[in-house]
């Protein structure tokens, strides 16, 4: 299992407890490409910050 993420820590019980790595990874590499995703992913958000006051409510 790949530990880019993070890592499982076992626990009490036996259950584990993901521990996440620092953001941004330092092996991030902002290129062209993810840039330009980046920018496509905050304009949908941002599209959809305004979506739920044009739904009507169940009942309405």
């Amino acid at each position: 299992m790949s530990e880019r993420a993070g890592t499982l820590v076992p626990q009490k019980g036996g259950y584990a407890a993901f521990v996440p790595k620092p953001l941004p990874p330092e092996d991030l590499d902002l290129d062209e490409g993810l840039l330009l995703l980046l920018s496509k992913a905050e304009t949908a958000l941002a599209r959809l910050e305004y979506q739920p006051s044009e739904c009507k409510r169940p009942g309405e």
